[in-house]
């Protein structure tokens, strides 16, 4: 549920990260952990504790402003579609929270939220390492109705 349904091409460049950018990432060694010890992401890659890269897209980068409530994350004024977050998983587990306010996104720091109301990203974790984006991924195809904002 992190990425829409569709067809990706997956480059061996550099990633640009700029607004919007879908890209792979890999969770720091004690989320990753969490997350797949609660079933959000699957072993079988190359990131810590041997996870795959999650997919997301680069809501805020450096310079641009977060702010967090309990109805959804807006940045730079704009309101991101399916970014409130939860109080518990699907299972009941009680889930992160963010300090509701205002965070100026650091160089070096990235904000990755995806157009799913159950998705585990940013929302719950906050600013993340830019270190950690493993590569940037461009659509072929998105299943309609299911693109990004």
């Amino acid at each position: 549920s992190s990425l829409p349904i569709g067809l990706y091409r997956v480059t061996n460049e550099a990633p640009t990260l700029e607004r919007g950018a879908i890209v792979l990432y890999c969770l720091p060694p004690s989320i990753a952990r969490f997350a797949h010890d609660r079933g959000y992401v699957p072993k079988g890659g190359r990131c810590a504790e041997g996870l795959v890269p999650i997919g997301k897209f680069a809501a805020a980068v450096a310079g641009d402003i977060v702010h967090v409530a309990t109805d959804g994350i807006a940045v730079n004024g704009r309101r991101q579609l399916h970014s409130r977050s939860l109080m518990s998983d699907q299972m009941g587990r009680r889930l992160p929270r963010l300090v509701g306010g205002s965070y100026v996104v650091q160089r070096g720091e990235i904000w990755l939220l995806a157009p799913s109301d159950r998705s585990f990203d940013s929302r719950y974790l906050g600013p993340l390492t830019t270190e950690n984006v493993v590569t940037r991924v461009h659509p072929f195809w998105i299943k309609a109705g299911r693109g990004f904002r």
